[in-house]
């Protein structure tokens, strides 16, 4: 029942309608966990639970230090979300069958939003990246390198072909593949097609299988196809990176981060607002006159570390540091103690 629930919010989280509509879908999953018989099973890990809500509670205490209360606060509840699914999901998920729902729904939703994104730019075929999430106007969507959370869930969709084994799988792997490509391509998001090639290298490494690194030749392929057609943007784009060194205009993004977190290094100055510190602290900079710099208005730092350490303080860091560590650990050590093809699923989702 959990995993219905979990997989038709993450059917419709991603449309154009009200969230209250998807968050309500999540409260009345979490609403039936309670109600439900406690049963053995499950992926619960009391520590890593623990460490969930003592992030959660100091992010939520570091809003009465925020220069913006209104923003902190939009920005945590959405955060609140995210704990309650995880809850649902490490309390509430029992069998396979649980994990092999979400993550057809995961994939299902990826290959919409692709499929979507790509039709806007057949419906404007003069306009350009930035212009094109506009017209989609997804919520989940709001600039071009955001594609990459489609890209992410490339390991899920093998996953679930490496457990069934089923040829119709695979022939949809494919095309959900190429489509990915495409997307990350035409949408020139050097950051998806990164996360693509990154995700299906770590998940071939992980599940030992060479023939996984096929894919990789296909995506290289098809993304570059789809560059050539559009005289190759993303291709200068990561030559101007390689040229660069690629960090230039991070650079001062990532100072203006570190100055805030010196600045209140216990309590940070609240969820989400970088964007209201960036100018003013930028221009205090004394920066060399060959570093590029972005004057654009800098919604986040584009570090989640630094991200963290700039708005939430050194103690949420620590427990944010130890929860990916934890996790990492612990997700490492159940796939060596794992038989079977539960193992493919646990792979998927370690590298996405």
């Amino acid at each position: 029942m959990i995993s219905y629930g979990i997989s038709l919010f993450l059917l419709v989280f991603w449309l154009p309608i009200p969230p209250v509509y998807s968050y309500s879908i999540v409260a009345i999953t979490g609403f039936l966990l309670f109600l439900s018989p406690i049963e053995q099973g499950g992926t619960q890990r009391p520590l890593i639970s623990a460490l969930v809500i003592i992030f959660a509670l100091g992010s939520i205490a570091t809003i009465f230090f925020s220069k913006d209360i209104t923003r902190s606060v939009a920005t945590t509840l959405h955060q609140g979300l995210g704990v309650l699914i995880f809850f649902l999901i490490a309390y509430g998920f029992k069998k396979e069958k649980d994990y092999l729902l979400t993550y057809a729904a995961i994939s299902i939703t990826a290959f919409f939003i692709s499929a979507y994104l790509l039709l806007v730019t057949i419906s404007d075929p003069t306009g350009v990246p930035l212009e094109w999430v506009h017209s989609a106007a997804l919520p989940v969507i709001a600039v071009p390198n955001d594609v990459a959370f489609c890209c992410l869930t490339a390991p899920l969709l093998l996953s679930i072909c490496d457990f069934s084994e089923k040829r119709a799988l695979h022939l949809i792997a494919v095309i959900q593949l190429v489509l990915l490509a495409l997307t990350a391509a035409v949408y020139r998001s050097a950051v998806g097609l990164v996360c693509l090639v990154c995700t299906l290298t770590v998940y071939a490494l992980l599940t030992k299988n060479a023939k996984h690194l096929a894919s990789l030749s296909l995506i290289i392929f098809t993304a570059f196809l789809a560059d050539l057609y559009f005289q190759l943007p993303l291709t200068r784009k990561f030559m101007e990176t390689l040229r660069s060194g690629g960090w230039d205009p991070r650079i001062a993004i990532w100072l203006v981060a570190w100055g805030m977190f010196l600045k209140a290094p216990l309590t940070g100055h609240g969820p989400h607002t970088f964007i209201n510190y960036y100018k003013s602290s930028l221009v205090k900079l004394d920066l060399p006159p060959e570093l590029t710099v972005d004057t654009r208005v800098v919604p986040w730092a584009h570090n989640l570390y630094l991200e963290i350490l700039a708005e939430r303080g050194l103690l949420v860091f620590l427990v944010f540091f130890g929860l990916i560590t934890l996790t990492l650990f612990h997700s490492i050590r159940t796939i060596r103690n794992s038989q079977g093809e539960f193992s493919y699923l646990l792979c998927g989702a370690l590298a996405a």
